[in-house]
């Protein structure tokens, strides 16, 4: 099983946006984003989302790009809509709701987890039943944003 782990963009102000859509910037960042994923030949299936605004717009422009099968809004427990299937799964949420997918996925020994915004880690599950990285790139890696 592989697992893409995605905080999502960067969200408007509240004062600006109670809706928390994305800002000019975070939808900058999301397009880019997603410009590399598509290329580097990962076939997500499925993007699930937290719900948030932010999150569903962010998977969204994601799936459009990668051209996935769906969009869906995750269950409140993620492990059976993670792992079942075929295919890459995507996750995209806020900081916190990532680190609890990680305590899940790392049960033993949960890792901390900090990342910028439009950001993505890939976790592939081996044989011995463990996670490892096999991919970890963020908007900000990618060069400036207009």
């Amino acid at each position: 099983m592989r697992v893409i782990l995605i905080h999502h963009g960067e969200a408007q102000p509240k004062e600006q946006d109670a809706g928390e859509l994305l800002s000019r910037t975070g939808r900058q960042s999301v397009a880019r984003l997603a410009l590399f994923l598509g290329g580097s030949g990962l076939k997500i299936s499925q993007f699930l989302h937290s719900g948030k605004a932010a999150a569903r717009q962010t998977a969204d422009m994601l799936a459009a790009t990668l051209e996935s099968e769906s969009v869906d809004l995750l269950t409140e427990d993620p492990m059976p809509q993670l792992s079942d299937g075929p295919g890459e799964k995507a996750f995209v949420g806020t900081l916190p709701q990532l680190v609890n997918i990680l305590n899940a996925l790392f049960q033993d020994s949960p890792p901390s987890l900090d990342l910028p915004s439009a950001t993505a880690i890939g976790l592939k599950k081996g044989e011995d039943g463990r996670y490892t990285v096999f991919l970890l790139v963020g908007a900000h890696l990618l060069g400036a944003i207009d």
